[in-house]
């Protein structure tokens, strides 16, 4: 996931993203790091394996929603709390890992195009984003399937590096970047 690459890892639980409001004192966190000079990884679960999983399903069908209904409610919230990031610590480099999850939190960047500028790995290119709102515009994203790159592909998208030895990304050169 990037935790032992320096990265500072915050476990969003289910909760968080399930009862409006509760995200809050993890995205001051998430802003503190990233004013610090960390990179941050939000995440819900370490792999398919992990235990949460299970609880967010069961907490999802206690309140009557269905996995689909809960993948949507997630990864809009999720881009919600990328989308905050964004705008109050000035991240102008991102990835969203998970297939659906990724689709569904793009949405709440109020992006209207992406452009391919990079090959970081094959099916995880770097993009640029086009939006109508000038804070969103130029925002580079990664949307990284599960198993899409090698295990340092956090780090690849955070430095600037293409899979391939010897090979740059284009940088956009403004602070803030993040992974």
């Amino acid at each position: 996931m990037g935790a032992g690459q320096g990265y500072s890892g915050i476990r969003v639980p289910a909760d968080a993203l399930i009862e409006a409001g509760e995200a809050h004192s993890l995205l001051e966190q998430a802003e503190r790091e990233l004013r610090g000079g960390r990179s941050v990884i939000l995440y819900t679960a370490l792999g398919p394996a992990d235990e949460s999983i299970g609880r967010t399903q069961s907490r999802l069908k206690q309140d009557g929603q269905n996995a689909a209904d809960g993948g949507r409610l997630i990864g809009s919230r999720l881009g919600a709390m990328a989308r905050e990031l964004i705008l109050s610590a000035g991240v102008r480099r991102l990835v969203i890992a998970g297939g659906d999850t990724s689709g569904f939190a793009v949405r709440e960047l109020a992006i209207d195009a992406l452009e391919m500028v990079s090959s970081v790995a094959p099916g995880g290119p770097l993009c640029r984003a086009n939006s109508k709102d000038a804070r969103l515009d130029g925002l580079e994203i990664v949307l990284k399937g599960g198993q899409v790159g090698p295990p340092e592909f956090f780090e690849l998208v955070r430095r600037g590096k293409a899979s391939a030895p010897g090979r740059e990304l284009e940088r956009s050169g403004e602070p803030g970047e993040s992974a």
